[in-house]
Order: structure tokens, then sequence, then C-alpha cells
């Protein structure tokens, strides 16, 4: 697929993501985690698993149809404690992504999160929880409530504004309102029919006086469950391609057949235009994919996913590839990996000397605990970079992203409320060349009645072009579980190596604050503030959702 394809802000949420879910019917049904006391104590919680990490973002695999929404909270369990706690940002009918409000750095691929389905949490305040609490505290409630069920159909409207200032003067302001409509709904009035729609809009004025906005669709589909032996689900109309994320978006049909132990489906369809996201013929692409896993709440988690991919131009072959990924999670170990492999014919096997087969896209991770609070891991990433979704990019955001392709090993220690850890890794930096870096970080969570905490990360890496450190460090507090505050604050300094320039210093400031205003609203407010040797930026968001 083309790089510019990967570079939609909606498609790249995911496309991150090598997909390795069980079909959300059967993930609904309720996954067991890990055997360990505190995992297992409440039977209303499901289970999620971390898929990919990248910066601030955790890419989960589970989405709306099994309870997640978005605020939703997820907390990561390894052996009998909560090492983090996550809350969703944004999601899709089957996948989600999150961002830890604590120990977020704790958080590795395999790991796996327990939550209340949206059944389940507007009872939560008023129900038993499991017999122990984030705090190791028993609540002290134990009356029940009725709960009146989901509804048939979800509905969110959003409206944001976000202001943005680089450098001085007029020309580099700019201001941008949007709004953004989900509406998603599945089994409709007791049928087999559901529909999804995402849409979004914004219009931007820069201080030139040049006005210019766009309204994307990013998800507009039907879909059929049928309520069979074997649960067969159909889906029409533009979708994200779950079970082979590389597609990313497509206008087009998918169907997916899951059984407790496999799941097999196939899709076709086109690309949408990657600048206007208009429906477009210019490259069709179909897919089909086996799975073969383990029966919900049968042993350790274990699952292997074989794909194809064929994508194809008015002139002839695009791109052709196999998708290969397997998970399997213990308490004890966990391993998640990932391969394509690209089939090379006609002008690509000349382009590529002659080569039938090209691995591509390698991710490996490993993770084993020595002892109930001292773990070991590593890795290697050789994928391509993929531009996510985020609010804005932070310079220790850009530093891991342009630094994450290689090899890396480190050693944790998490006890409650703290988690220290030092990794090194060694990568090839795209453009830059090969670089080593080492970076130590701590957490303290989760502490006083007002859920206060403290993140504190420090680097120092060295390459052919540039060494140098960076340091950051975020102080939050969560009272009341509905409002939480967190300001953010960092430094990087690097010293050039090919060319002897001195030292360029990057700085940057952020408060954020965010609260849950009764049942429906929610409100968001962020300010943040970057200065270098030559220019600045400072940004100002706000943002309002109604949920129903």
């Amino acid at each position: 697929m083309s790089s510019a394809r990967h570079s939609l802000i909606a498609a790249a949420l995911l496309a991150a993501v090598v997909s390795h879910s069980v079909d959300a019917q059967s993930a609904a049904t309720t996954r067991e985690a890990p055997s360990s006391a505190t995992a297992s104590a409440d039977a209303r919680y499901q289970w999620v698993h971390v898929t990919a990490l990248s910066g601030e973002t955790v890419f989960l695999d589970a989405g709306s149809t099994s309870g997640l929404r978005e605020k939703s909270t997820a907390e990561v369990i390894r052996g009998d404690s909560v090492i983090a706690v996550l809350e969703v940002q944004f999601i899709s009918s089957t996948r989600s992504a999150a961002r830890a409000t604590s120990g977020g750095s704790h958080i590795s691929v395999g790991d796996s999160a327990r939550y209340l389905p949206v059944l389940e949490q507007k009872t939560i305040a008023a129900g038993p929880t499991s017999s122990t609490g984030v705090d190791g505290v028993v609540p002290s409630s134990t009356t029940t409530r009725k709960p009146s069920g989901p509804k048939a159909v979800n509905a969110r409207v959003g409206l944001r504004y976000l202001s943005l200032q680089t450098g001085t003067g007029a020309n580099g302001q700019i201001t941008q309102p949007a709004l953004d409509v989900r509406v998603e709904g599945h089994r409709i009035g007791g049928s087999s029919l559901g529909l999804i729609v995402d849409a979004r809009a914004h219009r931007q004025r820069t201080g030139a006086g040049r006005v210019d906005g766009s309204t994307r669709i990013y998800q507009s589909l039907l879909e059929f469950q049928s309520a069979a032996t074997l649960p067969v689900r159909v889906t029409a109309g533009r979708q994200l391609a779950t079970a082979l994320s590389p597609i990313g978006f497509f206008d087009g049909l998918t169907v997916d057949a899951d059984h407790a132990h496999w799941r097999v489906g196939a899709l076709a369809g086109a690309q949408p235009d990657y600048a206007t996201f208009m429906p477009s013929g210019a490259i069709r692409e179909a897919g089909a994919w086996l799975q073969w896993h383990n029966a919900p709440g049968h042993g350790p988690m274990f699952q292997a996913t074989l794909g194809g991919v064929g994508s194809y131009a008015s002139g002839g072959t695009n791109r052709e590839f196999a998708l290969l990924t397997a998970i399997y999670v213990t308490p004890i170990v966990s391993v998640y990996a990932t391969q394509e492999v690209d089939v090379n014919r006609g002008w690509k096997r000349e382009a590529e000397a002659g080569h039938l087969l090209t691995p591509t896209s390698t991710f490996a991770t490993l993770r084993v605990s020595l002892t109930h609070d001292l773990s070991v891991n590593g890795g290697y990433d050789s994928r391509r970079s993929v531009r996510l979704y985020r609010d804005f990019l932070t310079p220790d955001v850009a530093f891991d992203d342009a630094l994450r392709r290689g090899y890396w090993g480190g050693v944790s220690y998490s006890i409650p409320h703290l988690y220290a850890s030092v990794d090194t890794r060694t990568s090839d930096g795209a453009t830059v060349g090969t670089n080593q870096s080492t970076t130590a970080s701590l957490s303290l969570t989760r502490f006083t009645k007002l859920g206060f905490g403290v993140r504190g990360r420090g680097t120092t890496y060295h390459g052919p072009t540039v060494t140098g450190q960076l340091t950051s460090a975020s102080v939050e507090a969560n009272p009341m579980g509905r409002i939480r505050i967190e300001g953010t604050v960092g430094r990087r300094a690097d010293q050039h190596a090919s060319n002897g320039i001195g030292p360029v210093h990057t700085s940057w400031v952020g408060l954020d604050a965010d609260a849950a205003i009764g049942r429906s609203w929610y409100l968001m407010l962020s300010s943040y503030r970057e200065t270098g040797a030559t220019d600045r930026l400072l940004q100002q968001y706000v943002g309002l959702s109604w949920r129903y």
C-alpha cells in the first residue's frame, strides 16, 4: 500500500496495530484473564489485551461491541497486582486506543487488562467490586441496582476548537473549529441488523486569511450478525479491516465467521482517495485470513493468524503480501510476534533483484516475569513508520517514533504504587544511522485520596549524527475519579556530532484537564507550549462531547 495512505489520520489509529483479536462477538462473551487471585475475583469483568505501543498510545484488541466506550477504564493486571490504569480515547467496533492515566511506563505488548463492560459500568458505583481494588481497599458499598441494559443505539456528538500559534506573527496562527458525530448500533430492535457511522468535519482559518475545511466519513457501514451456532458477521460499506489491519480503511464487503477454536473471513473493496477520503476505484484490494485460537476461558491465551492481501492499481499489481501473527500470554511469559512477507511479481520482482519473496515489517516482543515483582523484556521492530493520530506530537513521542526500529531489552520492577524500569535499545533510526539509547523511568501512582501520581523519564542517546539527553516528568491528580488534572514538562538537548553544531535545546510544558459532567457530558481542556532554538509552538484545545 502507498505510504500516503498510511498517513491518513483515522486509518493510522489502527494501521499500526497488528491484528490478532478474537471477533467482537466472541470477545464479548467473556475472555478469562491469567489465573490469579485478583484477576479472577469478579466475574463481571471482561478482558482485553495490549496489542501494540507507540508513544503514549496503548492499542487494545477489543472495542465497542465488547462493551468498551470512549473514556472507559481498564486496569492492566500483572501477577495479582494492578500495574497501570488505561482510559480509552478512540474506539472502533473491535479495536480501541487508550492512554495510561497511571503507570504508563509499566505496560508491555501482550499484557492483560480488565474492564467493566458498559452494562456493568452503569452500576459499579453502587455494586460490589473485586475483592481487592486498585489501592488494595475493599469497597464498603454492597448495594446493587438493577441494570437498565445497554442501549440498542449509542451516539456521540463532539464539538472541538483548536488554536495553534507557530513562530511569531499572524501568519503562524491557525484556528480550527470541528464537529464529529458517531452513531453505533448492533442487533437493533432485537434484529440481526446494525450500523456504524463516524463522520468528522472541520473548518480551518490561517492568520493569512486562508479558509479551508473538509468533511470526512471514516466509517459508514451496515452489518448483519447471524444468530446461528456458528456466528457469521457481514459488513458492507466504509469500514476498517480489523483482521488484516495493514489495509486500514476500505469501501467494500467483509464476511467473518468465528468458531470456539478458529475464525475465518474474507474482504474485498477499494481504497478511498487518500487526499479527499471520497470513494475511489483507483486501488482495489482483497484479502482473506484464517485464525486458530483457544476457546475463551480455557487455558493461557493463544492465537495465530495467517492472512493474505492483494492490492491492485489500474496499471497492475500494487502490493501482494502474506501476514502471520502469533500471541501467547500466561502470568509468567507473554510473546507477541508478527511478520509480513511481500510476494514480488512483475515490476516488483525486478525491483527486488529477482527475489520472489521479501520479508517486511517484522515485530516481536517477549516478556518474562522472573518473580512476582521483577520482569525482563526484549524485542525487535523493523516495521515501517506509520503516522499515528494524536492531539499533537510532543518531542519525546517524536523521539520514540524516530528511533523505535531495532533491538531492545530491559528490566522492570513493580510493586503497588511504584514502578521502575531500565532498557537499552539499538536502532537504525531510519535516516539518522545506527543509534544506541538507554532509558530509565520511575512512576509513583495513585496514592492519597486525590489519586496523586508522578512520573519521570530520562534518556541518553548516541549516534553518528546526533547525541544528547531527553528528560520529561509529569504530575497528576484524579480526585473522585471524575476529574483528572495533569501537568507535563520536558527538555531535550541535542549535540550534532556530524557537523559540530553546539547543543540545540527544546523544551515543552503542558497542562491537561478533563471532567465527566453527569452521565452524558465530557469536557476536555489542554494547553501546550514548546520552544526550540529558533521556533516555538503554542496550542490550546477545548472539547465537549455529549453521549447518548
